[in-house]
């Protein structure tokens, strides 16, 4: 059984802004990602949704997925989606899968 990453939101002039606070790994990425889609997906209240990454060292393909996914999923839904804190090893994957020329980063 993997274990959850823990995913933290804060509200703010409503932009929702969630800190992943460990590691993700293949195992976790659907759980840990499920708060978000739910955030995607809500009618009224958030207007944009901020993934701060800072404690991420290492992202892979499956993850980068997930985060297109989640940018699709929030354009349908007329918000708007960020990246920030991203440290240079998980800026590469970012910059070479081309995420990060549909995806903005802060």
């Amino acid at each position: 059984m993997a274990a959850h990453v823990g995913v933290t939101r804060s509200d703010v002039d409503g932009i929702a802004t969630f800190t992943f606070l460990d590691q993700l790994e293949m195992q976790n990425y659907e759980e840990s990602f499920e708060p978000l889609y739910r955030a995607a997906k809500e009618v009224g209240g958030i207007r944009g949704i901020i993934l701060n990454l800072s404690h991420l060292t290492y992202i892979n393909s499956t993850g980068i997925g997930f985060i297109a996914s989640l940018y699709s999923d929030c354009e349908a839904a007329g918000k708007t989606m960020q990246l920030t804190g991203i440290c240079e090893d998980v800026g590469d994957a970012i910059s070479i899968t081309g995420l990060g020329e549909i995806v903005p980063i802060i």
